[in-house]
């Protein structure tokens, strides 16, 4: 689950594009670390009090009042606990999914759909399917797991 959310994350945010593009931008609310002069130029989290998703809505607000933004990998020197549990991540993105996409119910829907098509149709068409299509979907599910080695 957290592979796909990081690939639906990169698909949807590019993080590459952050330094050089004034549309793109990105937060993260466990680890943001800006200027606060920048933060205050934004109105900082005052001027969100609603905001679901206040680490990227803090990311949009410094690209849109014009300053500047990057995103490094701290890998080798920040760890954070995402979620303690399955049930504690079930309950973080019933929060969080719905505001992730704007609040557009078709747009939810198509990517639940195309989740379910990339990461559980290969599993059930093992079982129901045979010839060329078998091994296609035998290669998919190969393809889903070698991300997780």
């Amino acid at each position: 689950m957290v592979v796909s959310f990081g690939a639906a994350f990169m698909a949807r945010f590019k993080p590459w594009k952050v330094a050089v593009s004034a549309r793109h931008f990105v937060g993260v609310g466990g680890f943001n670390l800006l200027r606060r002069s920048a933060y205050e130029g934004t109105g900082g989290h005052a001027a969100m009090p609603l905001a679901v998703l206040d680490d990227m809505e803090l990311g949009r607000r410094i690209k849109t009042h014009g300053y500047t933004q990057h995103v490094l990998s701290g890998v080798e020197m920040v760890s954070i606990e995402w979620y303690r549990s399955t049930p504690d991540l079930v309950r973080g993105l019933e929060k969080n999914v719905f505001s992730g996409f704007d609040y557009r119910l078709g747009t939810l829907a198509g990517v639940t759909l195309l989740m379910l098509a990339v990461r559980v149709w290969p599993w059930l068409a093992l079982l129901v399917t045979g010839g060329a299509a078998w091994w296609i979907n035998l290669a998919t599910v190969c393809a889903t797991l070698a991300l997780y080695v």
